[in-house]
């Protein structure tokens, strides 16, 4: 089993960094098109990867549903339930990209009060960008059946293709070479959309070669069963990293604006940091979900590789934490504010990482309604906590200790949920 989880998330873990960096370049090309147009670029792409995180709960489910239906070695449910989650994608981001079409140019102006060049060029790159939120669902899709039959590989080859593609794409079409017109953020759109139809012509080339099978009528109780298991995943994610990622960033703001920026840029280095925990998490998720029976094992093992690569990764950067923090800003007052934070945020976020864990192994149990409690009775203790402290002390100190408090009890609720299942 230690060479099956390292095989799930060795490139899971190496697919995560890859994505991190194709984003910054990304975003770098765009900052040398136009201030407008990274403004805008940074509004609608914000939205739509908001959305393909929280509609791509429906691929956790798939996730989850595909390895049971592996573990007992029933090709035609697996199967089932590929087709059903194929068709849900699909659906989902055709809706969505005609609803932007139809609504995108009033929601804009009237929740993000843009107008002017600004809201031209966010519709222009929405009209585009808007079908990268059904490709990513297909590919989420792609991606869990990979999880499932434990060829994370073809994912880490896939994507780094497209990856590579999609920066090549994105300069071609931004800057206009080749004697190509130079687009701007319609060639952003347009090149993350060409590098994501090259992903999926990957993904649906080797599931091919891998399913012979051909696909049967929708089993309407397998797409009963995958609906009512899709709903919390969702909820769940949605109260994540929406509801509480606001939350947060409201109390934030109520310091400063200078802890605001402070708080963003520290975010960025924990998540860095916090890659292989998500990784272990899936391949946690993928294996419980098979209902092998040796669970608490790979449990326990996750957390301690998650763990490892963590307090590695943190080491690097508190021993070069001016370095890093400099590569991201020049603004001396961020780095020696961020600096000074830095090793409480890495102290707390210890606990981040065995309460992510055991989340998926509840989430891969079906124990997700639990998971929704749990995490609204720590998070409104824990928020609490912070804006109290908040009116004593206006430093961002108050957050973290909030945050803290709200890992200690989720942990401490998990981990009790987690033995009683």
């Amino acid at each position: 089993m230690k060479d099956k989880l390292n095989q799930l998330a060795i490139p899971l873990m190496l697919n995560n960094v890859l994505g991190l960096l194709i984003g910054l370049c990304d975003q770098a090309m765009i900052g040398h098109v136009s201030i407008t147009g990274f403004a805008a670029v940074g509004i609608v792409a914000g939205i739509i990867n908001s959305l393909s995180g929280v509609l791509g709960s429906i691929s956790i489910t798939f996730n989850i549903l595909g390895a049971r239906a592996k573990g007992v070695e029933d090709d035609e449910l697996l199967e089932s339930y590929y087709q059903i989650h194929l068709i849900q994608s699909l659906m989902i981001g055709l809706i969505f990209t005609s609803f932007v079409f139809l609504f995108g140019r009033p929601i804009l102006q009237i929740v993000y009060q843009l107008e002017g060049k600004v809201l031209d060029e966010a519709m222009s790159y929405a009209f585009i960008f808007s079908m990268t939120l059904g490709l990513n669902l297909l590919l989420f899709t792609g991606s869990a059946y990979f999880k499932i039959m434990n060829q994370t590989k073809y994912i880490l080859i896939s994507n780094l293709t497209a990856a590579i593609l999609n920066v090549i794409f994105d300069y071609i079409l931004i800057f206009g070479l080749f004697g190509l017109k130079p687009l701007g953020i319609i060639g952003n759109a347009m090149g993350s959309v060409l590098a994501l139809l090259v992903n999926l012509c990957i993904y649906f080339f080797v599931l091919k070669m891998r399913i012979r099978k051909k696909p049967k009528a929708l089993n309407l109780e397998h797409l009963k069963c995958s609906l009512k298991l899709s709903m919390p995943l969702m909820i769940q994610e949605f109260l994540e990293s929406t509801v509480i990622v606001l939350i947060i960033g409201a109390l934030v703001a109520r310091i400063g604006l200078l802890e605001v920026a402070v708080y963003q840029l520290l975010t960025m280095i924990i998540e860095i940091t916090l890659m292989p925990t998500y990784a272990y998490g899936q391949g946690v998720l993928t294996l419980i979900g098979e209902g092998i029976e040796n669970s608490s094992k790979i449990l326990y093992q996750g957390i301690i590789r998650a763990l490892l690569f963590y307090f590695i990764f943190a080491t690097c950067f508190m021993i070069n934490r001016e370095s890093l923090l400099g590569f991201i800003t020049n603004q001396s007052v961020m780095i020696e504010t961020a600096s000074s934070y830095l090793p409480f945020v890495y102290l707390i976020s210890v606990l981040f990482i065995p309460m992510t864990l055991y989340k998926f192994k509840l989430q891969a149990i079906g124990s997700t309604k639990r998971v929704i409690a749990d995490t609204l009775i720590s998070y409104s203790i824990g928020l609490l906590v912070a804006f109290l402290l908040g009116l004593i002390t206006q430093r961002l100190l108050s957050i973290y200790i909030g945050l803290g408090s709200a890992y200690c009890i989720c942990l401490f609720l998990f981990r009790s949920h987690s033995f009683k299942v």
